[in-house]
């Protein structure tokens, strides 16, 4: 299993972070995609049909307003996992080639939009209420954040969503720099303890979290005072004086792997790293 998803990863960090103009897709791919979308515009659900919700086997009290057709019983598909799901079948579908000769598709991820946009008004998806433990807002924090800027910066965002989108990636910037670990740095949805407690770092959710805020930086969107911003260290190898707690929350370098190749991911997108940051790299790999 790590021998594979190593490959995968080092596929991500060796493939072109923009899409190359002039390049043809073969004909069978572009088929895929197209069939893909397709089948996107007719499972959109939830909410409006505005909804592609991630179904994991987590669930949570429901609440009204939720649709009845995501909930049993007494529970429903957390709202974090509906917003993730929902941002990352929107982006797949915009960022499709004929994206914007399909007028279906056009209005399916316009409706996704919204949706993201509006989640921010439930309670559920608060940061300023979240307790730690094991808690998935977070996702819809990262994956709502980078569907909304690829959107941005795709110009598929119409006017009269402007605004709103502009306002909500703010929202969502400030939520994971809430709810990012103490002193560690990082993301993690199963925490060790409350939300002011020190706690392991799940690399692959610090992974896609760090490269959206690096996006926001890209676009002009305001900094936050993350601890994980300008580098990975803080979530491979600390920084500073720390507890033993704190030192035993840190990932291992297996575990890490995730964030050191994408810190070789930023670094060929451009993004600057301190030579005090490199070379502690070094050193942790080398240990």
């Amino acid at each position: 299993m790590i021998p594979e998803l190593l490959l995968c990863l080092l596929a991500l960090v060796l493939a072109p972070t923009d899409t190359l103009p002039g390049v043809e897709i073969p004909e069978r791919i572009a088929a895929s995609l197209d069939s893909g979308s397709r089948l996107l515009v007719e499972v959109q659900e939830g909410s409006g049909g505005a909804e592609w919700p991630y179904e994991g086997v987590y669930r949570v009290r429901a609440i009204p307003g939720d649709p009845k057709a995501l909930v049993k019983g007494r529970v429903s598909i957390p709202i974090g996992y509906r917003v993730g799901g929902t941002g990352i079948c929107a982006q797949a579908m915009f960022q499709a080639p004929g994206y914007a000769t399909h007028p279906d598709r056009v209005e399916a991820v316009g409706k996704a939009i919204d949706f993201v946009c509006l989640s921010i008004n439930d309670p559920r998806m608060s940061p300023d209420d979240y307790q730690g433990g094991y808690d998935v807002r977070g996702w819809g924090y990262i994956y709502g954040l980078r569907m909304l800027l690829a959107a941005h910066k795709a110009d598929v965002v119409s006017e009269s969503r402007t605004e709103k989108v502009s306002d909500t990636i703010d929202w969502f910037i400030a939520a994971l720099d809430t709810i990012e670990i103490p002193r560690i740095g990082g993301w993690n949805y199963a925490r060790q303890g409350g939300a002011d407690q020190a706690s392991p770092t799940s690399p692959f959710m610090t992974a896609p979290a760090l490269i959206a805020l690096f996006d926001a930086r890209e676009q002009g969107f305001e900094e936050t005072s993350c601890r994980s911003r300008g580098g990975l260290l803080r979530a491979l190898a600390g920084a500073g004086e720390e507890t033993a707690k704190e030192r035993d929350a840190r990932p291992s370098l297996r575990r890490g792997t995730v964030l050191l190749l994408l810190w070789i991911q930023l670094l060929r997108r451009g993004h600057r790293t301190s030579a005090r940051d490199r070379a502690r790299i070094r050193t942790q790999a080398a240990s």
